[in-house]
C-alpha cells in the first residue's frame, strides 16, 4: 500500500530485468478498486509513467505474466513530479509503451530541453500541444516558453527500431545563452 497525507502528481518509474520477450503487469489502484494505471513493461525496459495519486490509500499491484520464460527481477521508485531542474533516463522496446513523466515549473519563462538517444530515436513531446520536435533524433536540445505550473513530458518512441536507450533534462535557460533577443 501507497499512503499519501495529500493528492499527489507523481512520476513512476520501473526497471525490469529478464528476456525481451518476458513481461509484468504494473497497476496502480487509488481510493480502493478505482484503476488509475495499468501498464505491461518488457524485460530490459526503464519505464516511466505519470499517475495522480490521491490522498489516503492507494495499493500497486505487480503480476508477471504466465508465459514468461524466465525469473524477472525489478526495481521501482515512486516521486512527486520535480520543480525543475530534472533528468529522466529510460529504455523502450517497440512493443512497451512510451514513457510520461510530469515536472513543476517555478515560473514562467524559456526553459531547454535536451535528449540524447544512446540507441533507437524518439520524439518529444511538452504538454501535448507543445512539440519539441516532430521528428525523430538521436540527440538535440531545444528551446520551449513554459507557464509555471504542472507541464507533462512524453518520450515517442520511434517504431522504426526495436530498443530506444533515452536521456532527456528539462532546465531553465541559462542567462546570457542566447546570442540576441529583440
Amino acid at each position: 500500500p501507497i499512503q499519501l497525507a495529500g493528492a499527489t502528481s507523481t512520476n513512476l518509474s520501473i526497471s525490469l530485468v529478464g528476456n525481451a520477450s518476458d513481461s509484468l503487469d504494473v497497476t496502480v489502484l487509488g481510493g480502493g478498486a478505482n484503476v488509475i494505471t495499468n501498464l505491461r513493461v518488457y524485460g530490459g525496459e526503464t519505464v516511466w509513467i505519470n499517475t495522480d495519486l490521491p490522498s489516503g490509500f492507494s495499493q500497486l499491484w505487480l503480476v508477471a505474466n504466465q508465459t514468461n520464460l524466465a525469473p524477472l527481477s525489478y526495481s521501482l521508485d515512486i516521486q512527486a513530479a520535480p520543480t525543475l531542474p530534472a533528468v529522466w533516463q529510460g529504455i523502450a522496446d517497440m512493443k512497451g509503451i512510451n514513457s510520461s513523466m510530469q515536472f513543476r515549473v517555478p515560473a514562467d519563462g524559456i526553459y531547454l530541453v535536451d535528449i540524447t538517444n544512446e540507441s533507437g530515436f524518439s520524439k518529444v513531446i511538452v504538454d501535448s500541444a507543445n512539440l519539441v520536435t516532430r521528428r525523430a533524433v538521436q540527440e538535440g536540445n531545444y528551446q520551449i516558453a513554459l507557464k509555471a505550473g504542472l507541464h507533462q513530458l512524453e518520450i515517442i518512441q520511434s517504431d522504426t527500431y526495436v530498443v530506444t536507450s533515452w536521456n532527456v533534462s528539462v532546465a531553465s535557460q541559462a542567462p546570457g545563452s542566447q546570442l540576441a533577443h529583440f
